[in-house]
């Protein structure tokens, strides 16, 4: 089962993800179309994720991860300052690709 950290009272993995949703400057309804949610209840979803409210996958998070291009670990990483260290470290690695 996902365990949901909190860091500064956010919760880690519903934070990250609308962190890196509003850098790629995605709606919520975008970025659950873009990672196979339907449309119907994609936005919905993507808002019940990035509150707390429902946790997803595994799987769903890595969808997220390739829309949003951004390693999966990024999800997980408990200290903020390593998790984006490890994107800045990802962004690099993929402009060398």
């Amino acid at each position: 089962m996902l365990s949901i950290f909190f860091i500064d009272g956010v919760a880690m993995l519903p934070g990250r993800l609308k962190t890196a949703r509003l850098r790629a400057n995605f709606t919520q309804e975008k970025l659950g179309v873009l990672a196979g949610i339907e449309e119907a209840t994609a936005r919905s979803r993507i808002s019940q994720y990035e509150s707390g409210i429902h946790r997803p996958t595994f799987e769903m998070m890595c969808a997220f991860a390739k829309v949003l291009n951004v390693p999966e670990c990024y999800f997980y990483t408990v200290d903020d300052n390593f998790a984006e260290a490890v994107l800045d470290l990802y962004v690099r690695w993929e402009s060398k690709s």
